[in-house]
């Protein structure tokens, strides 16, 4: 509008200059008036180009203001980026369209033993053979490629080669890596878990039917002869009870959500009940069951606990054909100390390190002739680690064997007075 404006009055004036020196013909007039035109020329020049120069340093400085928060979303994304990926807890890395690694973060070079390897070529990954074939074979392919790898012999790897494309542009591979060592021992523990529950199973089940299929089917069995297959029958839906009951114990301490319900007790009450509860096992074989309990109160789940002390107590006495069984407790600054104590047929040193496990048995005739699970000692450590609590064995064949559980005393609910 205003340079429409500008534009008529330059053409009114000229005009006005034409005219005046066709009728008139004065020349000072004339110059006057071009003088005057030059001067609104200049003035027009130079107010339009103020205008022009303010208008650019406004749009300048919008640009930079536009520029400015871009930078800043593009700061906070790419920060955001880096946080997602250094806390995923998988490997990640990329490798750009000239197969120059362009990021590596934390956990990828800690899965693999890297230091620095950021803008180094993609073969400095060759230090891993099989990592560097997976990837090469994806790359020179240009496709999505998922393999399982095994490194160092001790960690399994899964590793997802993605290429990136954008408008059919290929711009490089992202390569995520997940250690799946813990998960592929689960899946393996859980086959030979469920291996050994069939096999615990299907000795007393085998015995079951077998023994039962002869009552129903010989009519002419004696009278003795019904009755021990019948206590045998007995015996053996017994030790069915006792192996189910403690597949569902273990089965919900395997749980993740599975939590202890700990209250402030006294342990020395705790270790003195279960002592009564025993105490008639071990008049049966003659043996001299003894205690002696320092009291303290600390917190604990007391039903848990009492399956640990009954367990142990009763493996001692089973193990042990004469002598003693002597429980002990202490409490040290940090932890209180349970001893069981046994003169048993101890444990050779090549099997000590077995007796945790499920389903181990040292005597395999004599857990059977006791009813034994084979599912004791698991349990027992189960429950002690969950309360951040350790056990140990000392013990030497045909001399007895000594079980230590530390657990750790918490300040807030310790006391040196019994409950």
């Amino acid at each position: 509008m205003k340079k429409n404006r500008d534009l008529f009055l330059i053409a009114l004036i000229y005009i006005v200059i034409a005219v005046t020196h066709i009728i008139v013909a004065m020349p000072l007039i004339t110059g006057l008036l071009i003088i005057a035109l030059g001067a609104f020329h200049s003035l027009t020049y130079i107010g339009s180009t103020f205008r022009a120069r303010k208008e650019q340093e406004r749009e300048k400085r919008e640009l930079l203001k536009s520029l400015n928060r871009s930078e800043a979303r593009t700061s906070e994304t790419k920060t955001q980026f880096y946080s997602l990926i250094e806390e995923l807890g998988s490997g990640v890395l990329f490798i750009d369209a000239w197969n120059t690694i362009q990021l590596a973060n934390k956990e990828f070079l800690e899965m693999f033993d890297y230091e620095d390897i950021l803008k180094t070529p993609m073969s400095f990954l060759s230090r891993h053979e099989k990592l560097y074939e997976v990837v090469k074979s994806a790359i020179q392919e240009k496709k999505r490629i998922r393999s399982q790898i095994l490194i160092n012999d001790t960690s399994i790897m899964d590793v997802i080669v993605t290429p990136v494309f954008d408008s059919g542009v290929y711009y490089g591979s992202l390569i995520l890596v997940h250690d799946i060592t813990a998960l592929k021992t689960a899946e393996q523990f859980q086959k030979q878990f469920t291996a050994d529950v069939s096999h615990e199973l299907k000795t007393p089940l085998s015995a079951i039917k077998g023994l039962s299929e002869i009552l129903t089917r010989d009519d002419n069995v004696e009278e003795a002869r019904q009755k021990e297959f019948l206590s045998i029958i007995k015996n053996e839906a017994s030790r069915l009870e006792i192996i189910i009951n403690d597949l569902l114990i273990i089965s919900k301490m395997d749980r993740l959500d599975y939590e202890l319900k700990k209250e402030a007790a006294s342990i020395e009450h705790l270790i003195n009940e279960t002592f009564e509860i025993m105490k008639p096992l071990a008049e049966e074989k003659n043996l001299n069951l003894s205690k002696d309990i320092e009291p303290c109160t600390f917190h604990f789940d007391p039903s848990k606990f009492r399956q640990v002390l009954i367990n142990l107590i009763k493996n001692a006495i089973n193990y042990t054909d004469s002598g003693y069984v002597r429980i002990t407790g202490h409490r040290t600054s940090t932890h209180y100390i349970i001893n069981v104590i046994d003169t048993g047929i101890g444990i050779e040193q090549a099997k000590q390190a077995m007796i945790f496990k499920r389903f181990y048995r040292v005597d395999d005739a004599r857990s059977r002739d006791t009813g034994g699970s084979g599912l004791g000692l698991s349990i027992i450590k189960n429950v002690v680690k969950k309360h951040g609590g350790t056990i140990k064995l000392e013990s030497a064949l045909n001399k007895g064997s000594r079980f230590t559980i530390a657990l750790p005393i918490q300040s807030q609910g310790a006391s040196n007075h019994e409950a």
